[in-house]
């Protein structure tokens, strides 16, 4: 049987022939916490930088994906989360501001997630 990271390459294909956003951002979100979870940090890192740096560039269409949106925020989290384990201040300050930025008026159930990158966006 295949392994996890086979699976996981065999269903992204060719990264250096993707281009940003070829991927759906739920998708890459997915891909990036199993890399994550899996051990692979900087596979997972280079996921979510590819996938959140794609976001200006998002089709109309992209951005009315409930999905796609949902997962936005959640990449940033995350993406915020793993800077953090890593010391990387800058990257940490940056994704969990963007977080709280985009869902300072969020439903109930993700306030705490907000006031956990309000934290990460203000600590030294």
């Amino acid at each position: 049987s295949k392994s996890l990271k086979a699976l996981m390459a065999e269903a992204l294909g060719d990264s250096r022939t993707q281009r940003p956003g070829d991927v759906a951002l739920d998708f890459s979100y997915q891909f990036a916490w199993l890399r994550l979870a899996s051990g692979d940090t900087l596979g997972a890192v280079q996921q979510l930088d590819r996938a959140l740096g794609s976001l200006p560039s998002l089709s109309a269409a992209t951005r009315g994906e409930v999905a796609s949106v949902a997962a936005a925020g959640r990449a940033m989290a995350l993406r915020a989360e793993i800077a953090a384990a890593r010391g990387e201040i800058d990257e940490r300050r940056k994704w969990a501001r963007s977080l709280v930025d985009l869902w300072a008026t969020a439903d109930p159930p993700l306030q705490p997630v907000v006031a956990k990158m309000r934290s990460l966006a203000s600590t030294h």
